[in-house]
């Protein structure tokens, strides 16, 4: 640490011949002989420094100025040169690509409504709550307004099949039968028709009727049968009248008082005719009675009552029994089915799809616009990224879930490998409407031109630039290329070069 020199001190160097210098002047003079000292070991770098400043800014001053005839040069069209491609060996496809979703061929939903047609759309079923009181044998049937769901005896992914009791909606079984026609009436007692007929084939596939007791008709050996299936799951079932046989009772009782009137007419009383003409009294058919109660009643009218009480009497009977309402019965188009889901949970409010199945297997759904969908067919290979699904093919074009507007439903199966792929999942695949058998040559499209006699021609490079027209003949096109053969199999190969463009 230096120490600061006082004013004696100064004096004391002067004294010794030594100049005396302000500070601020010392460092000024320090700064001026270090620069100096700088510039003339490093004189080499100012002048290369220098120099390079002078470059640059020539350089972009030279850019921005620019002569007429470089105006004009760079107003002209370049020189045009070849545009060319390459011959590739590859195989050739032409297809489509969709996104859809994995869905069950076939949807039935069971509800409380009553059954719709089963197709690949939606159809219902259901149960509904009967309440059978009429004198005449006919179901009075009641909506309930708040329909629930007791009990749900199947779980997701169980198969179901003839019989099977999917649902319990206020008390009440909702069976599945296999069958094409959906429930669309409640079933009688002597009903008959192509319904009826399928109930008893899907019994005969259970064992309960005999092939034979097929007639079409809702009668007492199938009634017996349906009754005795209620009772194996732990139901009643349901009659036309209820349990109430006070109808028939009545109807019974009718027949034996015209019995009894018939009777009476034929024993009890003295018939007598006074035959004017002969003077004479003989017994007639047409004698009038006097009976015990002083009413007169000819024996036909007395028999003719009989016969109409037996009359109703005998269709009471034939109406009367066991029934089979529509909101308990469901069909599908399979002896088995998937559950598939169960929206509503027991103890909820059963006012729409309670059940839903799936059968037939599962397929891929996916919407193409119109116009496209024209150009695909049945039977067309699909292919999917998922490898899983293999030997898949177009099954159905506008099914009866397609789109409308300008979009159209495709259905696609596969052999094997969709089952295994959870239901709503989507996928990405590809509809392949023509292919090239192997692997062929292709050029792009732009490669190949028409010449005045329709003849298809392509232009090949040769060495040297050397070019030559080639006729070929031209095959499936696809994703911008052409399937070609030349006519000479030496001048097209893979890896030949044809012009697509420019100058030729």
């Amino acid at each position: 640490m230096h120490k600061k020199r006082s004013k004696c001190e100064h004096i004391a160097d002067a004294s010794m011949g030594e100049d005396i210098v302000p500070m601020n002047e010392a460092a000024h003079t320090v700064r001026k002989n270090a620069i100096g000292r700088w510039l003339k070991t490093h004189w080499i770098i100012v002048i290369a420094a220098c120099s390079l400043l002078f470059s640059v800014f020539g350089f972009m001053l030279g850019s921005t100025i620019r002569s007429p005839q470089d105006v004009a040069a760079s107003q002209q069209e370049p020189e045009p040169s070849l545009i060319t491609a390459t011959v590739t060996q590859t195989e050739l496809v032409d297809g489509v690509d969709v996104h859809g979703t994995i869905q069950p061929e076939h949807i039935v939903e069971l509800t409380g409504q009553g059954q719709g047609s089963e197709s690949s759309g939606q159809t219902s079923s259901g149960n509904q709550p009967h309440d059978s009181t009429s004198s005449t044998g006919t179901s009075q049937e009641t909506v309930s307004s708040s329909l629930v769901v007791t009990s749900l005896p199947v779980a997701v992914g169980d198969s179901v099949g003839n019989g099977t009791v999917v649902a319990e909606i206020s008390g009440r079984p909702l069976f599945v039968f296999h069958g094409t026609i959906p429930a669309y009436r409640d079933i009688r007692p002597d009903d008959q028709g192509p319904d009826v007929a399928q109930l008893q084939r899907a019994l005969v596939d259970m064992g309960l009727l005999k092939e034979k007791q097929v007639t079409s008709v809702f009668d007492s050996a199938t009634r017996n049968v349906v009754e005795a299936l209620y009772t194996s799951h732990g139901y009643r079932a349901e009659r036309t009248d209820g349990g109430d046989d006070s109808a028939l009772r009545q109807a019974r009782a009718a027949v034996r008082a015209a019995r009894r009137q018939l009777q009476q007419a034929q024993t009890a009383v003295t018939c007598t005719n006074h035959d004017s003409s002969r003077g004479s009294e003989s017994e007639t058919d047409d004698t009038s009675c006097t009976i015990g109660d002083g009413e007169a009643i000819s024996i036909q009218d007395a028999t003719q009552d009989l016969v109409d009480a037996q009359d109703a009497l005998s269709l009471l009977e034939r109406r009367t029994g066991i029934m089979v309402p529509i909101g308990e019965i469901g069909f599908i188009s399979s002896s088995q089915a998937t559950v598939s889901e169960l929206p509503v949970p027991v103890g909820a409010n059963a006012s729409g799809t309670v059940v839903s199945l799936s059968t037939s297997g599962t397929v891929y759904r996916a919407s193409v616009d119109s116009a496209v969908a024209a150009t695909i067919k049945q039977g067309m290979t699909v292919t999917f990224d998922a490898s899983e699904m293999q030997n898949c093919s177009v099954s159905n074009i506008n099914d009866a879930r397609a789109a409308s507007g300008t979009s159209t439903m495709v259905t696609v199966s596969c052999d094997r490998g969709m089952d295994a792929i959870p239901s709503n999942a989507t996928a990405d695949a590809t509809i392949i409407r023509r292919a090239s058998n192997g692997k062929v040559l292709t050029v792009p499209l732009s490669a190949v031109s028409k010449a005045p006699d329709g003849t298809a021609t392509v232009i090949v490079r040769k060495k040297g630039d050397r070019l030559l027209r080639i006729p070929v003949t031209t095959g499936l096109n696809a994703n911008g290329r052409i399937e070609i053969a030349g006519t000479d199999g030496s001048s097209i190969r893979a890896g030949t070069t044809v012009v697509v463009g420019g100058k030729s």
